[in-house]
């Protein structure tokens, strides 16, 4: 019977030296080298930002114009390499005017609908030029 209870006795302590015991606090750090499963939080009712970024020759003044609000926004004489700040204004069908001083280069007026949490990245190219843009929901 003592050899058996020597078998039965190894094998026990082999089979628990197998086990591991997670805790609570792995558990949760885990959750930190996934980050494409965590949740993130949405926007909410924030008014609309824009961001004007002038890779022209020379400075254009970006005016913003809402459908009954007048001007919501300036940007005056923003040099060549300039990026303002990101600026927020009031939603509705707005009008972007960029203006500039220098014969031979037309204005430009684009408009766009823009909604609570629209971001909308502006920018001009190196031939004066503006990108095509497009808002983006935050």
């Amino acid at each position: 019977m003592k050899p058996l209870l020597k078998i039965h006795t190894i094998a026990m302590v082999s089979l628990l030296s197998s086990c591991t015991v997670e805790t609570i606090d792995t558990s949760e750090n885990n959750q930190d080298l996934h980050p494409e499963d965590v949740n993130f939080l949405t926007c909410t009712d924030a008014d609309p930002q824009y961001q004007f970024t002038n890779n022209g020759t020379i400075p254009f003044t970006l005016r913003i114009y809402g459908e009954n609000n007048g001007v919501l926004n300036q940007d005056l004489d923003v040099a060549p390499g300039a990026t303002t700040d990101m600026k927020s204004f009031v939603a509705g069908t707005t009008l972007f005017s960029f203006d500039s001083n220098t014969s031979g280069i037309s204005d430009i007026k684009v408009m766009f609908d823009m909604n609570t949490c629209n971001e909308l990245q502006l920018v001009i190219d190196e031939e004066n030029n503006l990108l095509d843009a497009e808002p983006i929901e935050l």
